[in-house]
Formats: structure tokens, C-alpha cells, sequence
């Protein structure tokens, strides 16, 4: 019961919740030391709980679950993979995934061959349940309870993430796509062409900052306003894509 999330209670104070109950006429109470955090994600594996979303600590995971990504930034893994060529892109996820999976199980990852299934791993729905914990941090996506089941062996898993993480990669190059092909359509007066290049400015000035200290040449501060704009306020709407692909590749 313990790995499921209800640990056994001191006899003292059972018996001290126990004797408040009796003070009271409350009726069919039910009294648990419950960890939520290994509880509630095994209990609606199946389908969500609603009766238990009011509980503070369940209410807390639901909302980490929506919003996993920390606020430090990129997880390092999204940072290795920046540059880093297809097949070692692969590699990288496998390993990582790996390292997770050796975790929860409490095995040297050197020995979990990547096509062996979970299930002969010995995981059942609380590994399962753990590793997609463990994995959201480390990758930064949003992974389902049901992610072992879902793609049975590491390497599935593995290909699965480094699917999600190249599809987020390529979302955002079509989001630049359509804006660049709406820069092209849109007739702005002075003002607002303005306005459009400070906000462009600051937003690639960012960017750089994030990609150019992996590269020896960025120096980690975030540019004001005025200085931002002073970089690449005299540059094309060209220019400002040619870079904006290049510090991406």
C-alpha cells in the first residue's frame, strides 16, 4: 500500500484523529495518511477524478501537470539538441530516457536494452505513472500517465519525444513563416511599422541571447530596449529571418 500511496499510520496518532471524530457527528470518515503525489496520478490513470480536485495538494498537481516546464528556461536536454545533427539527436533522447528509466526502477541504466518492453521490466501503472513524472521535467513536454503503455519499450518512448521535441522545433518555424508572410502583406503606416520593429527587436535580441552563449559570443545579459533596437533597428525584413534561421539551425 505504501508504493501506492497510502502509507501505514503511527498507532498514536490514528488514534489521536480517531478521538477528534468522536468529539464530533460526522459520519462515514474515513482517516489515511495519503501521499497525493503517488495516490492521485495511479487513481485516475484511467479517467480523471473530479471528487478530488478540490484537495489542496491534488489541485497542485493537476496544475503541474498542465505546466510542467520550469521557469529556469530550456531544460538541458532541449539545449543539447540545439545544432546537434538528427542521429545524435536520437542518442541523446534515448539516453536520456534511459537514465529516467533506471531511476525508477533503481537498475544501472548500462543494462535496460532499448527494445525491451516495459512490461517485461517489471512497470505497472505507478512506474508508469513515475516515469512520465520524471520525464516532464527533464524534456519540458507534457507526457500522458499512460506513455509506457501508449509506446511499450524505450525506444518507442524515445522516438516519441524526440518527435514532440522536432515538432515544437517546427512549429516555430512556421509561426515565423506566417508572420514574415504577413509582414509582407500588411500595410503599416510610420508609427506602427516603428512600434513592429522595437517589438521584433526585443523578441530577437532574446532569442540571440538564448542561442549565442552556446557559441561563445553571448554574454548572457538581457539588452534593454534601446539597446536591442540600436542592433538590427537599420536591418531588412530579410536580414531579420536570415538570422533568425541561422541562430536556429
Amino acid at each position: 500500500m505504501d508504493r501506492r500511496g497510502l502509507p501505514a499510520m503511527e498507532p498514536e496518532q490514528a488514534l489521536r484523529v480517531f478521538r477528534r471524530i468522536l468529539d464530533h457527528d460526522d459520519i462515514a470518515l474515513t482517516v489515511a495518511d495519503i501521499d497525493w503525489e503517488r495516490f492521485y496520478p495511479a487513481f485516475a490513470l484511467s479517467r480523471p477524478r473530479p471528487l478530488l480536485h478540490d484537495v489542496p495538494r491534488v489541485a497542485e498537481l493537476l496544475t503541474e501537470t498542465a505546466a510542467p516546464a520550469s521557469s529556469g528556461g530550456r531544460p538541458a536536454l532541449v539545449e543539447q539538441l540545439l545544432g546537434t545533427p538528427p542521429a545524435e539527436q536520437r542518442h541523446l533522447v534515448l539516453a536520456a530516457v534511459r537514465t529516467e528509466v533506471a531511476a525508477v526502477l533503481g537498475h544501472d541504466s548500462d543494462g535496460i536494452g532499448a527494445n525491451r518492453a516495459f512490461r517485461d521490466l517489471g512497470f505497472d501503472s505507478l512506474t508508469a505513472v513515475e516515469l512520465s513524472r520524471r520525464l516532464a521535467p527533464v524534456t519540458g513536454l507534457q507526457l500522458p500517465p499512460t506513455l509506457v503503455f501508449d509506446h511499450p519499450t524505450l525506444a518507442d518512448v524515445a522516438a516519441h519525444v524526440h518527435q514532440r521535441l522536432t515538432d515544437a522545433t517546427a512549429e516555430l518555424f512556421a509561426t515565423l513563416d506566417r508572420l514574415e508572410s504577413r509582414l509582407a502583406d500588411s500595410a503599416l503606416d510610420a508609427d506602427a511599422g516603428r512600434a513592429a520593429v522595437e517589438r521584433m527587436s526585443l523578441a530577437l535580441a532574446r532569442l540571440k541571447e538564448l542561442v549565442a552563449d552556446g557559441d561563445g559570443d553571448g554574454d548572457g545579459h538581457e539588452p534593454d530596449r534601446a539597446e536591442a533596437t540600436a542592433n538590427i533597428g537599420d536591418a531588412t525584413d530579410e536580414e531579420i529571418f536570415e538570422l533568425l534561421d541561422r541562430e536556429l539551425e
